[in-house]
């Protein structure tokens, strides 16, 4: 029996333009025109052994506010958005595991308010995620997925002043994680019960020094879910 690492090999590229106004019955509406122009490519590899893909995604928008009435300058919108992601999975890696699966992503947005044409406001964000997955092999009637994921973000706003809950300050840096785990309960000829359990910890702090005020850094939470064989999941 031949056994292949790595037999198929996919790709995909796409692309648009696009350029709309909003009209009204006296003709279109001075700076209500938006242009869009974007694009995806992506390659992935599969085989016995498992997979490994790669995508970017590009977007950039510049669009205007509506006038307000009162004869104030034009304020128009510059948005660029890159993100990149990257898959992988192991099919039957070790003992009692089946799969191993893991994402990363990567985005970088960057969104420019422009008054009269000159840079005003200047939004950035950086985000990083990860995630990976642990699916055991069956148990007996026990079968279930194990996860992490953690993410990191990095915000700031360059000339302008955003308040947060009070607060004035403007550039912050917000790091944290995300997991979820879940309990197979039961599982017969009716249906499976399963027990999740979600975790969330974020946490905010000024690059001047400070936490940001906002929710508690810790969030957890609970589901069970009943699902038969035939049809869509209940959950309580």
């Amino acid at each position: 029996m031949e056994h292949r690492l790595f037999e198929a090999n996919q790709g995909h590229t796409y692309a648009f333009c696009r350029t709309t106004w909003a009209i009204n019955p006296y003709g279109a509406i001075p700076n209500s025109n938006a242009r869009s122009r974007g694009g995806s490519a992506g390659v992935s590899v599969i085989g016995d052994t498992g997979l490994l893909g790669a995508a970017i995604n590009s977007l950039k928008n510049n669009y205007g506010i509506l006038p307000n009435g009162t004869g104030s300058a034009h304020v128009r919108v510059q948005m660029n958005q890159t993100k990149y992601d990257f898959k992988g999975q192991l099919n039957n890696p070790f003992a009692l595991a089946q799969e191993i699966r893991l994402k990363f992503g990567y985005t970088d947005y960057k969104h420019v308010e422009l008054d009269n044409g000159q840079a005003a406001s200047t939004f950035l964000n950086k985000t990083y995620e990860g995630r990976l997955e642990l699916e055991h092999q069956t148990l007996g009637i026990v079968k279930g997925v194990m996860g992490f994921q953690p993410s990191n973000s990095d915000f700031s706003a360059l000339g302008a002043c955003l308040p947060v809950l009070q607060s004035t300050q403007a550039n912050a840096i917000f790091r944290g994680f995300k997991t979820k785990t879940v309990f197979p309960l039961m599982q017969n000829h009716y249906g499976a019960v399963d027990l999740t359990l979600f975790g969330d910890y974020t946490r905010g702090t000024f690059q001047q020094g400070g936490n940001v005020p906002s929710r508690p850094p810790l969030c957890y939470s609970l589901e069970i879910s009943f699902q038969k064989k035939t049809g869509q999941p209940k959950h309580v």
